[in-house]
């Protein structure tokens, strides 16, 4: 058991550097571009705030949050890789492996949220 609580916290901590990275990418570079008039940053902005939210679903509700980081990471990624063929594959990675990731912890610790309050 304490092997899910360290995992718990992992996702809660990798979780949140990654919801904290994008959302200062979302306010700096992706404003930018649209001030610019770049419009084809929009799809990519809208998977970014769905991604971070389903970070915010995940710690009140780690099974189902869980579930939407890492839909939201697989989107992201497939998107990318679709867009920018098979040299963008390190990148599609590097965007959807931090919600897959800590999705992935979350789904399968889920039920530590539950004995994190009992004890």
């Amino acid at each position: 058991m304490k092997i899910k609580k360290v995992l718990h916290y992992s996702a809660l901590v990798l979780g949140m550097m990654a919801s904290t990275f994008y959302a200062l990418f979302l306010v700096t570079g992706a404003l930018s571009s649209l001030l610019e008039g770049k419009a084809e940053i929009i799809p990519m902005l809208i998977l970014m705030i769905l991604a971070v939210a389903a970070y915010f679903w995940a710690v009140k509700n780690p099974r189902k949050g869980g579930l939407a980081m890492i839909t939201g990471g697989l989107i992201m990624s497939t998107y990318l890789f679709i867009i920018s063929g098979i040299e963008g594959l390190e990148m599609a990675l590097i965007f959807g492996s931090p919600f897959i990731i800590p999705g992935l912890i979350f789904y399968f610790t889920a039920d530590v949220k539950q004995t994190l309050v009992t004890e």
